[in-house]
């Protein structure tokens, strides 16, 4: 079993290296989380909202190109016209976070937000942060007002293109087997999954622990990811044309 860097759907997708495995063909047991990928600065930043966000250069805290903390500012250039500026080279979400609360950076646009209150509570609890937007299957159900990037697309192109690059939320914290596990064994870990996130003391020990648990089920990952890697090449040619910067 195991569990896939985030954004290597992208890569496939994209061809952008030299690989010889289909994630479409592995089989996906299930998502611990579907919490969506949040834009956030810090309270000070006058970008508040994505309007000012396309008026105003906002540095956001980055680890490599390739991370969704470069990909997702990237989009929303592209297709909304904001004006983030990436800063690639921190070594991690947390390193990030340093340099936000040194004032290095005026936030990050690639973070989960269960990621985000687990490891800072107290900013979310202070409100510390200017939540912009996040991206996702569905809207964090403590972010009821802060908007979906597809809903901020003003037409069906960039819908499809911002949409692309919300489904890789499902595989945040995703496990699969590989293609040649037996279709049985595929069957019984689904159904351990499913009952393990919907188990009472296996749901407490999370709140516990300040995890979000918000389960996508394999089935649904094993179309998402398909929808993902065989995308229709013009939407994929947009899609990758989001990033190019």
């Amino acid at each position: 079993m195991l569990a896939i860097v985030q954004s290597l759907p992208f890569v496939q997708a994209f061809g952008q290296a030299n690989i010889d495995f289909d994630l479409a063909k592995f089989q996906w047991i299930g998502n611990m989380t579907d919490s969506p990928v949040v834009y956030v600065t810090w309270r000070t930043s006058p970008v508040a909202d994505v309007e000012t966000a396309k008026r105003v250069e906002t540095m956001l805290g980055s680890t490599t190109p390739g991370s969704l903390f470069s990909m997702m500012p990237l989009v929303m250039n592209r297709v909304l016209g904001t004006r983030f500026k990436v800063i690639n080279g921190y070594s991690s979400g947390n390193a990030i976070n340093l340099a936000i609360e040194a004032g290095e950076v005026a936030g990050v646009g690639g973070t989960t937000w269960a990621s985000l209150a687990a490891n800072k509570p107290a900013w979310v609890a202070e409100k510390q942060l200017n939540i912009i937007a996040q991206a996702g299957i569905r809207k964090a159900p403590d972010l009821p007002d802060t908007p979906l990037l597809v809903d901020l697309a003003s037409n069906e192109d960039e819908r499809a293109v911002l949409n692309f690059y919300s489904g890789v939320v499902a595989f945040a914290r995703a496990f699969s087997f590989g293609p040649d596990v037996q279709a049985d064994r595929v069957a019984l870990f689904r159904h351990a999954f499913d009952r393990m996130v919907a188990d009472p003391q296996f749901v407490a020990e999370a709140e516990k622990m300040g995890m979000d648990i918000n389960p996508t089920s394999g089935e649904t990952l094993q179309r998402i990811i398909a929808e993902l890697v065989y995308a229709d090449p013009i939407l994929l040619a947009r899609a990758k044309e989001a990033i190019a910067e």
